[in-house]
């Protein structure tokens, strides 16, 4: 009670105080996929920036040799051209707990941490491909800095024997975050909330599904004016999910299945997606594990209420089985999970909303963890967010229920103009 007072009143004088406009916009982050209600994987980026005459240049033979050959406009460029759009993203979040946290068998509890700070690069490679390479350096346990490469990819968009793709098909080579569900689309500083559901971080991992492997993304035949169907199809490097971290030389295989439809004249946004998953579980690769999910989002942005006011839903269900070796004794486990949240937009800045959490454990389905969330997120500008989170958890591991914990956030960025992650409205 003592944390949601001190939640409750920080907020009240945090927000009442704060300017009522800022510039146009907000974080988001950077791939490219199908239309329908945006994600992180569905964005385009940032305004281009405008051309001086200083700047202009004019293609060379070659660029206007193949051109000519595959029917592709080759207008004035600019001398940097050749330079990546170029965005870095810092993620700083404070927490305060009415009791001791630890992870990796240190502290966390009480404590300020730059969670993670993430550099965007991305262009377009040639007439038929776009790249992106996406760096984390992200804050261990210990204090410690982790520097991975979070996505590395190329898409192409078509080929020099193929200039019309079928059903707008667009093939993703590389590593990326993989297409089960919704949530695990966004990256770590594009969260509607400080933390992941407990059922992605225990059935997908802490940072969501992030693969090496091949991406076929299509459209499919049945969509409408307002309505369209899509499918993406990964073959992944074995391993990397919590549900089936092992066997990296027995690929994993991915589909999602996406249904997208806009109603009463744009306003209303319903998007249902189904997710499934097999891998293995063992180094040798003959234990198996199925994962299945089931995603749903809705958004609602009514002209009456003025161009800041929206709300948005969604929900995720996970189910599946999974084999598992101890002792050497085999056994069977079907966990499941979910989570539900709402969010509504106040004003062009402000944001609040609830998460529940429901997750039943990967290796032990008899152990029960649930969480709630309230949270509240304030853009200052585009470049600036800032957020006041606070959870409670069920568990029956001891050392997390009851507890109760207070984040403090803040999200900034600077570069080239990110896109919006789908759960904000602007």
């Amino acid at each position: 009670m003592r944390l949601l007072s001190l939640f409750l009143a920080v907020a009240l004088c945090l927000f009442s105080r704060a300017p009522a406009a800022s510039a146009q916009g907000d974080l988001g982050s950077s791939a490219a996929g199908p239309s329908g209600v945006r994600s992180e994987a569905e964005q385009a980026t940032g305004p281009p920036q405008a051309n001086t005459e200083a700047e202009e240049g004019q293609p060379d033979a070659l660029e206007t040799e193949l051109a000519a050959e595959y029917g592709v406009s080759t207008p004035p460029v600019r001398y940097n051209e050749l330079n990546p759009r170029i965005t870095v993203f810092g993620d700083f979040v404070g927490r305060l707990d009415n009791q001791g946290v630890v992870e990796e068998g240190t502290r966390v509890d009480d404590r300020f941490s730059l969670r993670e700070t993430e550099l965007s690069m991305q262009e377009a490679v040639d007439p038929f491909a776009d790249a992106a390479l996406v760096a984390s350096f992200e804050e261990q346990a210990d204090g410690e800095t982790h520097v991975h490469v979070e996505e590395g990819y190329v898409t192409l968009k078509k080929l020099p024997f193929w200039e019309t793709m079928p059903g707008g098909m667009k093939l993703k080579v590389g590593k990326f975050r993989t297409a089960f569900g919704r949530m695990n689309l966004l990256h770590t500083h594009d969260l509607p909330q400080t933390t992941r559901p407990l059922p992605v971080e225990s059935y997908l991992g802490e940072e969501g599904f992030a693969q090496p492997g091949l991406s076929a993304n299509f459209f499919l035949p049945g969509g409408g004016v307002s309505s369209s169907w899509d499918m993406t199809l990964e073959l992944l490097t074995g391993g990397g999910i919590a549900w089936a971290d092992g066997a990296p030389n027995r690929p994993g295989l991915l589909g999602h299945l996406r249904w997208f439809t806009t109603f009463d004249d744009g306003q209303k946004d319903l998007e249902a997606g189904l997710s499934a998953y097999t891998g293995h579980t063992d180094e040798a690769g003959k234990l198996s594990a199925q994962l299945y999910g089931f995603d749903l989002s809705y958004k609602w942005k009514p002209y009456l209420l003025g161009e800041w006011r929206s709300l948005v839903a969604g929900a995720e269900a996970f189910w599946g089985q999974r084999q598992a070796e101890t002792d050497g004794v085999e056994s069977t486990v079907r966990p499941r999970g979910g989570y539900l949240f709402a969010q509504y937009q106040w004003d062009k800045n402000l944001y609040t909303g609830v998460r529940l959490d429901y997750a039943k454990g990967p290796d032990d389905d008899t152990i029960d963890r649930r969480l709630a969330a309230l949270y509240a997120s304030y853009y200052t500008s585009e470049f600036l967010r800032l957020r006041l989170g606070l959870e409670h958890r069920w568990s029956d591991l001891p050392e997390e229920d009851g507890r109760d914990t207070l984040f403090f956030e803040t999200t900034f960025v600077f570069g080239e103009h990110p896109a919006h992650p789908w759960w904000v409205a602007r």
